[in-house]
């Protein structure tokens, strides 16, 4: 759901920005490998498939961010609207 929250309520499949309310924020994509919630940098209308150096606790605030937001962003969608997942991962 989008708005602010606590990283350990992301759910594989959000677009996260961390911090939150930031204006250095940089925005992630959340996506479970086995029970834990890994978040890869989105950059250019691309998730990297490699992480950065950047450390999000449970605790921590970040900002879910909206599918009107996610557009913006200039990853690929397919025509009915949905995300092109099967493109927007690069190494």
């Amino acid at each position: 759901m989008p708005g602010v929250t606590k990283f350990w309520d992301v759910k594989a499949g959000d677009f996260f920005r961390y911090p939150a309310n930031s204006k250095g924020a940089k925005v992630y994509f959340a996506t479970l490998h086995g029970n834990w919630i890994f978040h890869f940098p989105v950059e250019n209308g691309v998730v990297r498939n490699v992480s950065d150096d950047s450390n999000i606790y449970p605790p921590e605030t970040v900002e879910v961010l909206s599918l009107e937001e996610v557009k913006k962003l200039g990853l690929p969608f397919n025509a009915d609207g949905t995300l092109a997942e099967d493109k927007i991962f690069v190494n």
